[in-house]
């Protein structure tokens, strides 16, 4: 009887000590998806600001390329 209320109590304490563990990596789990929420936060505002850049650079670019065709195209031709 002693045996069975002791290997009970083992099977117990096993199982709370799981649980504790479980909580424990559940806590981590929780942090790191935070971590790589903002990481992923971040480099999407890095790439939107990249995004926008570009444009304006390539908008800069194909104004300057117009500007340079209207002065370079033939004049007076009727």
């Amino acid at each position: 009887m002693f045996v069975r209320k002791y290997l009970c109590a083992c099977r117990r304490e096993a199982k709370i000590a799981e649980l504790i563990m479980s909580v424990t990596v559940y806590e981590d789990l929780l942090t790191k998806v935070d971590r790589g929420r903002q990481f992923y936060d971040k480099l999407e505002a890095k790439v939107k600001h990249l995004l926008e850049r570009s444009h304006r650079v390539c908008h800069a670019e194909q104004e300057e390329r117009s500007r340079i065709r209207e002065r370079l195209a033939p004049k007076g031709i009727c």
